[in-house]
């Protein structure tokens, strides 16, 4: 396969650094093939990459114990993890094995890392139930991330928006090049879809498709007895899922039916049926441990020991970090949530170890195409930074139209940021201790 040519693997640059130089690459070809072009088009920055993953990351290992930043150079092939992967790998379909070998090929990194880099969310996902017990647990600063759906009269002229946070580890310097994923399928029973990744990363963490679905994630309720590794990991499933639904309740059943690990907050979106929902789903196949909350329901339980609510919103579905300052956001600006006051909510919404925020727009005809924006963080973060770093640290937004792409656009837009310094740390504290939570008039006249 050496020097093989690239027909069916496109780049699209922004050659922009207010973006990160980020870059859209267009995949047509087989899985082993689109794996060897992304290995050899991005063999440095994969490499690169993968040494920063290996030297930080949670999987670094400490007398064979999951260890948080770990120092560089400290291995992390153990008998724990090859034990974690062949259970793992049972779930993972064909297709993605062979493309993250192509992966391994391509650019010349240890088919075991490539392994490792492919299921790292949901080991780190199942073995944060369990800190307590490693050493210098305490200076583990707990992350979530955060999801928005918002449909009908919650938005501007009724669009369907929906916003994700990722908020995990910026010290492993994920935003520094990141890449927009657009696979494209030759079989006619297979969407085209769109995550959000990194070059090395062939599996979604948020996406879209040509169907106008949207996924996000967000971790939940970490306790041992509601996780496993006997399932498919979550940022396969989510592209699995992309690449075979085309409808909010053909979504729905799909991650109801699988085989999940450990537990997360998916939120599911379909622009052309109005629709947003948020699933809260433990590990199991099946109604067991899997519950569907629609717009305007409120979502009650304990995250990270902590006790929150996520109050009903007509049109509204969210969860995250800060239960309140969403709820005022969102009642802020209810009835006019567009771009720019999602980009704003972004801000309040984030935390300060934020990497990425993707918000999309979900055609509601088969006319309309989606409209995507991304930015992601602009510097390196580690837990407990002040938030004004992170407010004044994001990179401008990436404009992405699905049609255009598909139709040969050859660039990626920028379309530039505001600058919001985002609401007051000590409102936000404020807001997240008031047990009987923040009301907003204008928003009760809006919807009575």
């Amino acid at each position: 396969m050496k020097g093989l040519k690239l027909p069916k693997f496109k780049v699209i640059p922004s050659e922009d650094s207010k973006l990160n130089n980020l870059s859209l690459v267009r995949l047509q070809g087989e899985p082993y093939e689109n794996g060897y072009n992304m290995g050899q088009e991005f063999r440095d920055e994969v490499h690169r990459l993968y040494k920063t993953l290996f030297s930080r990351s949670p999987l670094s290992f400490v007398n064979g114990r999951p260890f948080l930043h770990a120092p560089i150079g400290r291995k992390v092939k153990t008998k724990e993890f090859e034990e974690a992967f062949e259970i793992i790998k049972e779930h993972i379909p064909d297709e993605y094995m062979d493309e993250m070998n192509g992966l391994a090929k391509g650019s010349g990194v240890p088919l075991e890392q490539v392994h490792m880099a492919h299921i790292l969310p949901t080991i780190t996902e199942h073995y944060q139930a369990k800190m307590e017990c490693f050493e210098d647990a305490d200076k583990i600063f707990p992350t979530t991330c955060s999801v928005i759906g918002a449909v009908g009269n919650a938005t501007e002229k009724g669009h369907v928006y929906t916003v994700r946070i990722l908020d995990w580890l910026r010290a492993l310097n994920l935003h520094e090049r990141p890449v927009v994923l657009c696979y494209e399928p030759q079989e006619n029973d297979k969407n085209v879809s769109m995550g959000f990744s990194w070059p090395g990363f062939c599996g979604f963490v948020t996406g879209v498709n040509d169907k106008g679905i949207s996924f996000g994630e967000q971790g939940w309720r970490n306790t041992p007895d509601q996780e496993s590794l006997d399932g498919m990991p979550f940022t396969f499933l989510a592209r699995d899922m992309l690449t075979k639904t085309s409808t909010q309740d053909e979504a729905v059943d799909f991650f109801r039916d699988a085989y999940r690990t450990c537990s997360y907050v998916y939120l599911i979106a379909s622009g052309r049926e109005q629709k947003a929902q948020i699933l809260l789903t433990t590990a199991s196949s099946g109604h067991e441990g899997f519950q569907v909350f629609d717009t305007g329901d409120t979502i009650s339980d304990g995250y990270y020991g902590g006790d929150m609510t996520f109050r009903g919103i007509p049109g509204c579905v969210y969860s995250g970090m800060f239960d309140e300052v969403i709820y005022q956001r969102l009642t802020d600006w209810y009835g006019d949530l567009n771009l720019e006051s999602l980009m704003r909510i972004a801000v309040d919404a984030a935390s300060n170890d934020a990497v990425q925020t993707v918000i999309t727009k979900l055609p509601r005809t088969k006319s309309e195409s989606v409209d995507i924006w991304v930015s992601n963080a602009k510097y390196t973060g580690l837990f407990g930074n002040d938030g004004r770093r992170y407010k004044s640290g994001r990179t401008d937004y990436a404009y992405i139209n699905l049609d255009e792409i598909l139709n040969g656009a050859k660039r990626i837009r920028n379309v530039g940021t505001f600058y919001y310094e985002g609401m007051p740390t000590e409102e936000k504290q404020e807001l997240m201790r008031a047990p009987d939570r923040y009301l907003n008039p204008k928003f009760d006249e809006k919807i009575n």
